[in-house]
């Protein structure tokens, strides 16, 4: 037997064995009629419960980092490493705005990012600050969208970079699915990313990424303003680039701490004509016309 398989079977040992010891002390999760989850009935229902013991939180955080080598693994991370940007065109749409179109790249390596918007300003994230060209563009949340759209698009393969950490691994259900799910934050030293925290789920049996939820802020729906509300993203139809597997249609939906996604569908995206390229500096530097995004500067 191989090394990588023999790593692969100790790491999935490692994970039944955790989640049967999880299972005895948290329970089970319960299906509700028509799908999701509910607590048990010797249970209140609470979508804050009271932290675990040092030792299970322990375990639990050991566990995360296991499920999300597994994941990313799955996903393509070997070869994702020694890449150098991803570029995909996108179309995303919620309820009562203007769909948005374009072009992002991503830069692998330094965590840059680049949004040329069909018909719209060009967006550019330069590792620090974000920009928004021409100057006089009124386009609002910039940083917002230079990050979490290339983390979404590419979370699934990304899980075992140093600057991420996984901790809190939890079975819950998404979308009525049994799944491994675990916690994600972004260290200190890392860019500053719009949610404090973001909950991924995998599938326990083909351990492929079901979804994502996290903390946005939002105004009448939308990703920006000034209200927090807690969202999920679930993915569907990966495609295979050059070996690394990632999704090409999504769709947000309502989240809390139960159901992982719960409620209606409030907007989808479809990624097409992704592709790896060359990381080139002209692609992530301040455009000539440009002004800072106010959202950015908040963030430093």
């Amino acid at each position: 037997m191989s090394i990588r398989r023999l790593t692969l079977l100790v790491a999935g040992m490692a994970v039944v064995a955790g989640s049967a010891l999880l299972a005895q002390s948290t329970g089970p999760a319960t299906t509700r009629p028509g799908g999701g989850n509910a607590p048990p009935a010797s249970q209140p229902a609470a979508s804050n419960p009271a932290a675990p013991e040092p030792q299970l939180q322990d375990k639990r955080d050991r566990l995360a980092e296991v499920v999300a080598r597994i994941l990313s693994n799955k996903h393509g991370w070997t070869i994702w490493r020694n890449k150098s940007a991803l570029q995909a065109d996108f179309a995303i749409e919620f309820p009562g705005q203007p769909a948005m179109e374009g072009t992002m790249i991503y830069d692998i390596n330094r965590g840059r990012s680049r949004i040329d918007l069909k018909d719209g300003p060009t967006l550019v994230f330069d590792g620090q600050k974000a920009w928004v060209s021409p100057a006089g563009a009124k386009f609002a949340g910039a940083r917002f969208n230079l990050l979490t759209w290339p983390l979404l698009l590419t979370a699934s393969v990304r899980l075992q970079e140093p600057q991420i950490s996984a901790t809190d691994y939890q079975q819950k259900l998404f979308q009525g699915e049994p799944c491994d799910s675990f916690r994600i934050a972004f260290k200190k030293s890392a860019v500053a990313m719009p949610s404090e925290w973001y909950r991924v789920y995998g599938g326990q049996q083909d351990r492929e990424i079901r979804g994502i939820s996290f903390m946005t802020k939002e105004a009448d729906g939308g990703p920006s303003g000034s209200q927090h509300r807690q969202r999920a993203v679930s993915f569907a139809d990966f495609q295979k680039v050059e070996g690394v597997s990632l999704p090409t249609t999504w769709k947000f939906w309502n989240s809390d701490d139960l159901h992982g996604a719960d409620g209606d569908q409030i907007g989808k995206a479809t990624i097409t004509n992704m592709k790896f390229i060359p990381a080139t500096d002209d692609a992530f530097t301040k455009p000539a016309d440009a002004r800072e995004d106010e959202s950015s500067r908040s963030a430093q």
